[in-house]
């Protein structure tokens, strides 16, 4: 297996995961939603337009934030752009996952 350390790479890696935790986060919010009372399924839709619309607004802020003029520049910035992505994706999957799996009694 070839492993690509530039930049460019480890940009792809990251995107890579952050698709599949965004498959993810939406497995278990449609089984999440089957699960709820249809009252309750207003809510979690609700929740998560506004989670959708933090999420836009936050990449907006990580943009701006790693321009070189407030970061000092240089290619490592896409990096930390695509880590912090990443980690609102991952954090909310991680979130819609315990929702759901504290109703789900097995």
């Amino acid at each position: 297996m070839d492993i690509d350390y530039s930049t460019a790479g480890m940009n792809i890696t990251v995107d890579e995961l952050t698709t599949g935790y965004d498959k993810l986060m939406n497995k278990y919010y449609n089984k999440l939603m089957k699960s709820l009372k249809p009252e309750d399924k207003k809510v979690l839709i609700t929740a998560q337009k506004v989670w959708l619309a933090f999420r836009d607004s936050e990449i907006k802020l990580i943009g701006t934030m790693t321009e070189d003029q407030y970061s000092g520049g240089g290619t490592m910035q896409s990096n930390i752009r695509m880590g912090q992505y990443s980690s609102l994706v991952v954090e909310r999957t991680i979130d819609i996952f315990h929702y759901y799996n504290g109703i789900v009694k097995d």
